[in-house]
């Protein structure tokens, strides 16, 4: 691919890989929603949203790209019955995750808040007391989705061809590809059509080019004698593949056949249709 950068950004490395080649406004776009996103929602950055909820109850107005995240956020919290909340900050902070990275856990512990008591009423957030939100759990693959939005609003990146790859959390678009044709080598299906082309001939007993351009004669029309001459040669090899079925037909039902009892007295055996004698065995004495 023409454009490959690899950067630094929310603690962790990212690579953004691109079929068209990556310009300075597209790098410039992509530092700025990075940016915005983590000024938004970091619990170690101060003026944030968690900055906010973290410091008084009440009624906080979320970011513009809040609605999605919260919506699967909830989604996870019902489908794990609470195991997994964005409302567990506090428990990170105490355990020594936080702003200093302190990784020291301190004594005790600090139970989570529920969040099915938090309401959501887009795009304010109504808590009943502080706590701190963490939306790290799903919040990095979330951005790398907006990444790939900005990617692809502009012109050369709209065809596809873009791969952003934040450490794991990675969104791959291929590529725009003219889409073969049902009935075209490589398209889906393309074998089975073919095979059912080739019963229908094989039923009407022509090729494809005799059935379509070769008609036989109606409303009184003759047609030439080439093509008369087609049809009935056509006609023949389907009486003869006819007969060949009747005749394998016919030997496998005398294969089945019992001998009669004569045949079987004379040491006889059926092989292809045919009578072969076995060799006679010394009686015991």
């Amino acid at each position: 691919m023409d454009g490959d950068w690899v950067f630094e950004a929310i603690g962790t490395r990212w690579r953004l890989t691109t079929e068209a080649p990556l310009t300075d406004a597209v790098r410039r776009a992509v530092a700025l929603r990075i940016d915005a996103f983590d000024r938004a929602w970091s619990r170690f950055r101060a003026g944030s949203v968690v900055d906010a909820v973290r410091a008084t109850a009440g009624r906080h107005r979320m970011p513009d790209d809040a609605g999605p995240l919260l919506a699967l956020y909830d989604r996870l919290h019902t489908a794990t019955a609470g195991a997994l909340s964005p409302a567990v900050g506090d428990g990170l902070e105490h355990l020594g995750y936080d702003a200093g990275y302190t990784l020291t856990a301190r004594p005790g512990h600090r139970p989570a808040v529920d969040w099915g008591a938090v309401g959501w009423d887009a795009p304010y957030l109504e808590t009943a007391k502080p706590f701190v939100l963490d939306v790290g759990a799903a919040g990095k693959g979330y951005l790398v989705d907006l990444v790939t939005d900005v990617v692809l609003g502009f012109a050369e990146h709209r065809t596809g061809g873009v791969t952003v790859d934040a450490s794991g959390d990675l969104v791959h678009v291929p590529g725009g590809r003219r889409r073969a044709l049902p009935g075209r080598p490589g398209a889906p299906g393309a074998t089975r059509l073919r095979r059912r082309r080739r019963r229908a001939r094989r039923r009407a007993g022509t090729s494809g080019a005799l059935r379509v351009g070769h008609q036989p004669a109606r409303l009184g029309r003759r047609s030439p004698p080439r093509a008369r001459r087609a049809h009935r040669a056509a006609r023949h090899r389907r009486a003869r593949h006819l007969g060949r079925r009747r005749l394998r037909a016919r030997r496998r039902r005398s294969r089945d056949r019992p001998l009669p009892a004569r045949a079987r007295r004379r040491g006889c055996s059926r092989r292809r249709g045919g009578c072969v004698v076995r060799p006679s065995r010394p009686r015991p004495r």
